[in-house]
């Protein structure tokens, strides 16, 4: 069950700049930080190296939330 925040809460938030996010990597796509004045973007705890990889986070989080809610709100099997 998706308990984290709705994917809009921190849609627009950027985190800063490299200095903040040194050694890490895009959680979208695996691409390291790099350069000192690198703008990273953060989702959920989450920093992604560009806000397109954010994006795409944030609509594979709205699918599943959707998801689940459609699973709750649907009957039990037919016995």
């Amino acid at each position: 069950v998706f308990r984290g925040p709705s994917p809009m809460q921190h849609a627009h938030r950027p985190f800063g700049l490299m200095s903040d996010v040194e050694g890490s990597r895009c959680f979208a796509c695996g691409k390291a930080f790099e350069g000192e004045n690198q703008p990273s973007f953060m989702y959920n705890d989450h920093l992604f190296c560009t806000e397109s990889c954010r994006e795409r986070q944030i609509g594979l989080d709205t699918k599943m939330e959707k998801t689940c809610a459609i699973t709750q709100n649907s009957p039990g099997p037919l016995t």
